[in-house]
């Protein structure tokens, strides 16, 4: 269902093209009222484009820092440089996405739009499970967005349905004086993603307020994460080195993430240890 999903998204990005040229060879009215179909496929009252359950891990070294990407592929790492497109993970086989609507409804949607341009809410009652428990578990219902498609970009704002409770990070050889090789070095790296998310959904005073609105993701030590959580992770994430190693030279991580339990289902996951090297 989902890849299926995808493929709607992409039609609709096809269909926009196509349209937005009818409308240039038109009139410049045409043009104007077709301008938004590339920008978004249609509106909920969420947040959140997916909600996922990770399945491996898929990380990658830029910038000195450790990179994930739960929804891109092996060449997560050419993002900048490379069509979406081509690093996307449509075969779900980094995480599990769940989409708020099916193939069909989606398609009904996309049929709607190239007759009649403009923001299309979508209908509650056709958000499908369990992208609904989530988002209700969550307090994700009352934000009004638009949900993007930007240049053959299906993909949009995704939210761990699982909590983060620990990453651990060993090196293949000694990292200065503190961190022999084989030994944690949770305590000189902090994690970071781009919003907030969880903190601003659970203040009820936020409701109706648009993503824009989320404060910047405050960093915290990977030896804070036990006690401290990340609750709806986003799947793009990176984890910051506080300084370098004593000696220059490649050096080899090896990630270990682990998961709570999935608050609908129970369920849990184990996902084998990631390996990356960084040039210091």
């Amino acid at each position: 269902m989902t890849n299926r999903f995808n493929r709607a998204v992409l039609l609709l990005a096809t269909l926009t093209a196509s349209v937005l040229t009818t409308g240039c060879k038109d009139d410049e009215q045409t043009q104007n009222n077709t301008e938004g179909l590339r920008n978004y496929m249609v509106s909920t009252h969420s947040l959140f484009h997916t909600y996922y359950t990770p399945k491996k891990a898929n990380i990658f070294a830029h910038g000195k820092a450790i990179w994930g990407d739960w929804y891109g592929n092996e060449n997560a790492a050419y993002r900048e440089t490379m069509d979406r497109i081509l690093v996307d993970d449509y075969e779900q086989i980094n995480a599990k996405h769940y989409f708020f609507l099916d193939f069909e409804v989606a398609q009904k949607y996309i049929d709607n739009q190239s007759h009649n341009p403009g923001q299309v809410v979508a209908d509650k009652k056709e958000i499908i499970s369990p992208f609904k428990e989530y988002a209700e578990y969550y307090a994700d219902t009352t934000h009004l967005t638009e949900h993007m498609i930007e240049e053959n970009d299906a993909s949009g704002f995704d939210g761990c349905v699982l909590p983060l409770i620990a990453i651990d990070v060993v090196c293949n050889k000694d990292f200065d004086q503190d961190h022999p090789a084989g030994s944690k070095l949770n305590d000189i790296l902090l994690y970071n993603q781009r919003l907030e998310s969880y903190l601003f959904l659970q203040d009820k005073s936020n409701n109706g307020k648009p993503i824009s609105s989320i404060a910047d993701f405050k960093p915290r030590k990977l030896s804070e994460l036990p006690e401290n959580p990340v609750y709806l992770m986003e799947s793009n994430f990176e984890i910051i080195f506080d300084h370098s190693p004593s000696s220059p030279g490649t050096y080899e991580f090896t990630v270990k993430f682990t998961f709570g339990e999935d608050p609908l289902t129970g369920e849990t996951v184990d996902i084998a240890p990631a390996k990356v090297s960084i040039d210091f």
